[in-house]
């Protein structure tokens, strides 16, 4: 089923509110570990994070407007609640990751270890929002598009 299709499972928007909030709690964190780790990640996250390392602008900030330009395709080509979601989602993230290293100060992490398991988080966050039909912007929305439009079956 993709993010546009009506026989996609209907959720409350509790439910909804608190995918959004744990999809967005695991891959912020997975993002936190990467930043503490000194790694990258791809898409618009990536990018976020070479110019967060070039320039020291704070990650979640530069993450947030990134994203800004692909809300436009997420509205025309997606739909308002898809738009609204992933928008929210975004927020979430950029204010989550900020807020991660505040509380928790991890020492010596492996790089190996980080990018395994911060991965991990990351794709189970991914998961959780794209099933409640969501997404962290950028490329994200490029690929559920093209999932929807041009591919025979979609992800479950």
């Amino acid at each position: 089923m993709s993010v546009t299709d009506p026989a996609a499972p209907q959720h409350s928007i509790a439910e909804d509110i608190l995918a959004i909030v744990i999809g967005t709690l695991f891959v912020s964190f997975g993002l936190a570990l990467f930043k503490q780790a000194g790694l990258l990640t791809g898409s618009t996250a990536g990018l976020a994070f070479l110019i967060y390392y070039l320039t020291a602008l704070p990650f979640g900030a530069v993450f947030f407007v990134i994203n800004l330009p692909f809300y436009y395709l997420a509205f025309r080509r997606m739909g308002w609640r898809f738009m609204v979601k992933t928008f929210c989602a975004v927020a979430l993230v950029s204010v989550l990751s900020e807020l991660h290293g505040r509380f928790i100060h991890i020492v010596g992490l492996d790089p190996f270890y980080t990018a395994i398991f911060g991965g991990l988080l990351m794709g189970v966050g991914f998961i959780v929002l794209f099933r409640h039909q969501a997404s962290l912007g950028g490329v994200n929305i490029l690929a559920l598009y093209v999932q929807d439009r041009y591919v025979a079956w979609s992800a479950p």
